[in-house]
């Protein structure tokens, strides 16, 4: 009938002998279970189960014993919940009821949305949900810090630890432990100002909490103060941190920002948003450290965020060209990435992410400033006249993609899990299996630099149709052209070609079947890719518009009107017509038709089409010889 629990601790047993006192030691995983009628402590559940109840048991259990084994499908420690009666199992995987039970439902505080991808370190400890660091007035007695755990219940703070950070020096200028307090019973804890309405849980002096350039870090450490075990700015047992700033002084905390929120610009708690006072308010999300989570809203202690609608996402803004620094040995190969778009749009929302096919998740992860210039234009990375620069030591790999993302900081920056509504453009440069599947793209899909498209110089990837988005045939190689109108195919370099194209490799054919597929489907971009495997010059889509083709027993035949970057590319497309003549094969390709496109289907039709009218012929040559040989 008693109630317990079952803990499993890292350490010396000599640190926990019988009979002393609960520790205060947070376990590595935790059982607590209250007996019929009977429940235990406050201080054992809040303990070793913050957030969580214990397991009730029930009267039927009590005779002959019973077994309870881990069944949920959650995997997250110290939390009975995911405990449930089944067979003994020692030493052998756990005979679980079917279907698994699913215990755990995340209660959000009111005005705040879960995003649909939490990670896992995500949803179970303290979090910062609303900071207020300026008040009107010259006493500023209204200064608050709220937390909040996403459990939504009562919950003991042992351990928890709260620094105020002076970005000045980068050091703490308070430290401020709040073991011995409890949340409320929706999972808020609020310390400030001594004269805050409603009374906040711990009081703090008026003007305790700096205006900034500053930080407030929440940190478990049960070991003492953070800064006493670490050099710097502390970061072992970071729980969650927001970096705020005044007008005009974004760039004094910069070490802050780079240790507690990296790649992400301080908050700026806007007095001109609101009329009266204003907070920042966690109102995107349960990630940690992730500023874009925040809105400037109206302060609400211990009450639902008031928050305020999200902007819709900017329309019209595009990728419009790549390079990276490593294509190409050239002196000028510079990284960039270029975003076009409707002059002076607000980029607000958006994160450029950038992927490496040799590093799992994103190397670049930028959220945009500003707006799009007059031309349309917006540049990011190490050009002169850049909008912004790349984060020091980040580049744009050899092979990878970037990608143009709105949705909250820390889901573009995973990259994992992006939705339609979230992936506003990619660009992907390589063929890397896992990359393209993760960012929901196919083999076929990809952009590859060809460097002999540009004759001695530095080499990107340009955008030549401007509204088709995460579509492989609005690019080409070209030469570089940032802040500016993209290089792209013209009829001034075109020329007349005519080719006929054999099968190419085995493994082209198990992929795609002879060239028949090609056409019946109309599949220019396939097309080109088969005639660029001849010519690797940098062939396109866009090369093809005034081009024809046919297909006959396998072989392709290209004829037509060919454009071009360059004279240097012309030379390289008519090299490739001369290796390949159409004429060279005799009857292997077709005549020209009329039609642009035309298929084996159409071909082996007319055969037996002449086929018909020969035996008709002849059919008609006999009858006519019978009947005169009769009259005769």
């Amino acid at each position: 009938d008693e109630s317990g629990a079952v803990a499993i601790y890292s350490g010396r047993a000599s640190d926990f002998p019988v009979g002393s006192p609960l520790s205060q030691i947070q376990p590595l995983d935790a059982f607590v279970f209250a007996g019929p009628g009977n429940k235990p402590s406050a201080n054992l559940t809040e303990t070793l189960i913050p957030g969580r109840q214990p397991y009730q048991l029930s009267n039927s259990l009590r005779e002959g014993g019973f077994c309870l084994s881990r069944c949920g499908v959650a995997t997250w420690a110290r939390d009975p919940g995911v405990f449930w009666e089944a067979p003994q199992t020692p030493g052998q995987p756990n005979q679980c009821p079917w279907p698994k039970i699913c215990p755990h439902s995340i209660v959000i505080p009111g005005g705040t949305d879960s995003p649909p991808h939490l990670p896992p370190w995500g949803n179970s400890d303290f979090l910062i949900n609303e900071l207020n660091t300026d008040t009107p007035g010259a006493a500023e007695d209204g200064e608050y810090i709220e937390l909040w755990h996403p459990s939504g219940r009562r919950v003991s703070l042992q351990s928890i630890w709260i620094l105020l950070f002076s970005a000045h020096n980068n050091r703490p200028y308070r430290e401020i432990s709040l073991s011995g307090h409890f949340t409320t019973s929706k999972g808020y804890f609020l310390l400030g100002s001594d004269r805050l309405v409603p009374a906040p849980s711990l009081r703090l002096p008026p003007n305790t909490i700096q205006n900034g350039p500053d930080a407030v870090a929440l940190y478990r450490s049960p070991f003492g103060p953070p800064s006493a075990t670490q050099r710097g700015i502390p970061t072992k047992g970071l729980l969650d941190a927001v970096v705020y700033r005044q007008r005009g002084s974004d760039k004094e905390a910069q070490e802050l920002s780079k240790a507690l929120t990296p790649g992400q610009l301080p908050l700026l708690e806007d007095p001109e948003v609101l009329p009266g006072d204003e907070a920042l308010s966690r109102c995107r999300g349960l990630y940690p450290y992730d500023l874009s989570a925040f809105s400037v809203a109206p302060p609400t202690p211990l009450r639902e965020n008031s928050c305020p609608r999200p902007p819709p996402a900017p329309e019209g803004v595009v990728i419009s060209e790549v390079a990276s620094g490593h294509w190409t040995n050239h002196s000028q190969q510079r990284a960039f990435v270029e975003l076009h778009g409707p002059p002076m749009t607000d980029l607000r929302g958006l994160v450029l992410t950038v992927f490496d096919q040799e590093r799992s998740g994103t190397v670049i992860a930028l959220p945009l400033t500003g707006s799009i210039d007059q031309d349309g234009f917006y540049i990011v990375g190490n050009v002169t006249g850049a909008d912004q620069t790349f984060p020091e030591g980040s580049k744009v790999p050899v092979r990878g993609a970037v990608v143009l993302c709105y949705d909250l900081f820390s889901v573009c920056r995973a990259g994992t899990a992006l939705t339609n509504s979230s992936l506003r453009d990619v660009l992907v440069f390589s063929e890397n299996q896992q990359l393209l599947s993760s960012l929901s793209t196919t083999r076929g899909r990809q952009v590859i630099p060809a460097l002999r498209s540009v004759e001695d110089g530095p080499v990107s990837l340009s955008r030549c149709s401007c509204c088709e988005v995460r579509s492989p045939a609005s690019w080409t190689s070209s030469s570089p052209t940032p802040h500016s109108t993209n290089l792209c195919p013209s009829s001034a370099f075109s020329s007349d070609i005519d080719l006929c194209l054999g099968p190419l490799s085995s493994v082209w054919q198990e992929q795609s079947g002879d060239c028949s597929g090609l056409i019946q489907g109309k599949r220019v971009a396939e097309v080109a890719d088969y005639l660029e495997q001849r010519c690797h010059c940098g062939i396109s889509a866009l090369y093809l518009r005034g081009a024809n083709f046919s297909c006959v027993s396998g072989w392709l035949r290209v004829w037509g009107n060919i454009q071009a970057l360059s004279n240097h590319q012309k030379a390289l497309i008519i090299q490739t017509s001369h290796m390949n003549p159409s004429s060279a094969q005799g009857d292997v390709c077709s005549a020209p038709t009329t039609d642009r496109y035309t298929s084996t289907a159409s071909a082996l039709g007319l055969q037996i089409g002449l086929i018909v009218a020969v035996l008709l012929l002849l059919g008609l040559g006999a009858a006519l010889f019978t009947y005169f040989y009769r009259r005769r």
